[in-house]
């Protein structure tokens, strides 16, 4: 078996480091008692999915001078997520429009 480079991509690490980012950044929020959507664990993965392909397009789009484009996301319920896990009772996590929003933030301080 090969050793692991040092620049190689390792998915696991990458979505450990991006679910304790999207969590630290709703910790100000996250017990503020508004509705929360339901979530399953796989909405977990359908979240890293989003952030993960939102920052190709975010570097798309800025790549090509777009002064202005918009995020549309028709099924976004309330921007946080409660999972009805017995285990996860507790836990919350940042929506669809929450991972849009914090992966935008990122692009404008992302080099050009």
């Amino acid at each position: 078996m090969s050793k692991k480079t040092k620049n190689a991509f390792d998915p696991y690490d990458w979505s450990k480091k991006r679910i304790n980012t999207l969590i630290d950044k709703i910790s100000t929020i996250k017990n503020d008692g508004l509705s929360l959507s339901p979530g399953q664990i796989w909405s977990l993965k359908k979240l890293l999915f989003l952030d993960y392909y939102a920052r190709a397009f975010v570097t798309i789009i800025r790549k090509n001078d777009f002064q202005n484009w918009y995020y549309v996301d028709t099924h976004a319920g309330t921007g946080m997520i409660g999972f009805e896990e017995t285990d996860l009772i507790k836990e919350r996590f940042p929506g669809s429009p929450l991972v849009a929003v914090f992966r935008s933030q990122a692009a404008i301080s992302m080099p050009q």
